[in-house]
């Protein structure tokens, strides 16, 4: 019988929350919410990519930055 150092039924339930805690921190970095009256400018490598917004939209870490939120509201 061969044994090894760790039983698969304790070893997966580790990968998996590895697993879920990348995906969860991803998640948190990457989708932005921009209110009905704003838009934001996305920058992909430094680069004007798009204006994002209103609602909900992704962004790529690391590689998008927040470059400025235009806010559309009239005084």
């Amino acid at each position: 019988m061969i044994t090894t150092k760790y039983p698969s039924n304790q070893v997966y339930p580790g990968i998996w929350s590895i697993g879920w805690l990348l995906v969860g921190v991803y998640i948190l970095f990457s989708l932005k919410v921009a209110s009905q009256w704003e838009k934001a400018v996305v920058l992909r490598l430094g680069n004007f990519h798009k204006l994002a917004g209103p609602g909900a939209f992704w962004l790529i870490p690391i590689v998008d930055n927040l470059a400025n939120w235009i806010d559309h509201r009239s005084w």
